[in-house]
């Protein structure tokens, strides 16, 4: 009987050794699988870190590079708007505008005409001498010619010792019934004709004030209009004489 249970108690340790060592065995290769995972992670962890690290020095190369494109596209726009703003510059000195524009346009109206370039310097040359005017200009209210009924007074006139006369026309007034006045309008244009002693007439038009110069034989014009305060029909016309050149 202590034989067999001798026996039985020494399968029993064997079986227990058998199941230790197979534990350790496992638990040995269970440990070295668990090491080779984390090592192996580690790695590919290494890896990809490597591959975003290079991903990111690419990403800084290519906004650094942007950085610099931009910086150059903002110089070369302000020296685009440098250079357009110079040639605006040039453009205004070399070409006329407002009255410098005025006077180019009515000297080459004249060159066109035929009048000689020494001539038309020479009348510049002369505008910057002193001028010889009469003392006072001469004033009168003209009535307005209109075409309805008989003028209501004097409708022309002559200034500068009969070197100019003048004659002035415009369209009638119209009342609250619609029906036409003997007086001019006002509110409307009216026509002035300045005529020479040898009977060449020009004319302008506009409402009233306005100003017209004009040269006839040696003597230079500056006529006035206006609407008088008070006389109803009629316009107040200054003349200013001087000699020309």
């Amino acid at each position: 009987m202590s034989l067999g249970l001798h026996e039985r108690q020494m399968r029993a340790r064997r079986r227990t050794w058998w199941f230790l060592l197979i534990g350790l065995i496992t638990a040995g290769v269970a440990f070295l699988l668990i090491t080779f995972a984390f090592q192996t992670g580690r790695e590919l962890s290494k890896i990809d870190i490597a591959k975003l690290e290079t991903h990111i020095d690419d990403q800084q190369a290519a906004i650094k590079k942007l950085d610099g494109e931009k910086l150059e596209l903002v110089n070369a726009a302000k020296a685009a708007a440098d250079q357009v703003q110079e040639w605006q510059r040039k453009y205004e000195i070399g070409v006329p505008n407002g009255i410098s524009k005025t006077l180019f346009d009515q000297m080459q109206a004249q060159l066109q005409k035929g009048v000689a370039p020494d001539r038309m310097a020479l009348f510049i040359a002369q505008s910057s001498k002193p001028r010889s005017c009469d003392p006072e200009p001469e004033s009168i209210q003209l009535y307005v010619r209109t075409g309805i009924g008989k003028p209501g007074g004097k409708f022309e006139t002559t200034f500068g010792g009969h070197r100019l006369t003048v004659t002035l026309s415009g369209e009638p007034a119209v009342n609250a019934e619609g029906q036409k006045e003997a007086w001019y309008d006002t509110t409307k244009p009216i026509t002035v004709t300045f005529t020479d002693p040898v009977g060449e007439s020009s004319e302008i038009t506009g409402i009233l004030p306005l100003n017209h110069q004009m040269v006839i034989g040696d003597s230079e014009f500056q006529v006035a209009l206006a609407v008088p305060e008070k006389r109803r029909g009629y316009a107040d016309v200054t003349s200013a004489r001087c000699n020309f050149p």
